[in-house]
């Protein structure tokens, strides 16, 4: 379900030039709308549901992990006083860290989340991929509080904030108010 919503999103909701804003709207949809639908069809207090909750309790940990350590990666990389050296020993010990930080954060089943940490390579690169599937994820929620919950009144407000808009994440910033990264 949430594929499927993720996806039907872009055929809703395309935002010219700014696939980071795209892909964290269907995310963001696709999470929130597919955790509805099992309520919806089994109910609150089944088993699918309640396994489905834990299972997003554990990626919004895992999402939380990642956004923490890109702000470490970015206080590195904006640090003037330090040589780029010292940037990238820093960088590979941040990421060196990342299975610690899982071992101290509380998950559900934190053994999918440790092996994440350990295995594949970590740079830039797989940073900027989290940022560009998870960023103002607190917006958006904000955005569909006010709307109701009403999905199709969503993605039409998100549609008319962002568009004259020439940073649609600013410009939903700018419609929310709620801090983000």
């Amino acid at each position: 379900a949430n594929t499927v919503l993720h996806e039907m999103v872009h055929a809703t909701v395309w935002i010219r030039g700014s696939v980071a804003f795209n892909e964290s709207l269907a995310s963001f949809v696709g999470n929130e709308a597919s955790m509805a639908y099992l309520v919806d069809r089994y109910g609150e207090e089944s088993a699918m549901v309640q396994n489905s909750q834990e299972r997003r309790a554990d990626r919004r940990a895992w999402r939380e992990l990642q956004r923490v350590l890109f702000g470490d990666l970015n206080a590195v990389y904006s640090n003037p006083t330090l040589s780029d050296a010292q940037k990238l020993t820093m960088k590979e010990q941040l990421f060196a860290d990342l299975p610690g930080r899982v071992d101290a954060a509380e998950f559900y089943r934190p053994e999918r989340f440790r092996e994440a940490a350990e295995q594949g390579v970590w740079n830039n690169a797989r940073m900027m991929q989290f940022k560009a599937y998870n960023s103002y994820q607190e917006n958006f929620a904000s955005l569909l509080n006010e709307s109701g919950g009403d999905y199709v009144q969503f993605l039409d407000r998100v549609n008319e904030i962002t568009a004259e808009a020439s940073d649609p994440f600013e410009a939903l910033f700018e419609a929310t108010r709620v801090q983000n990264f």
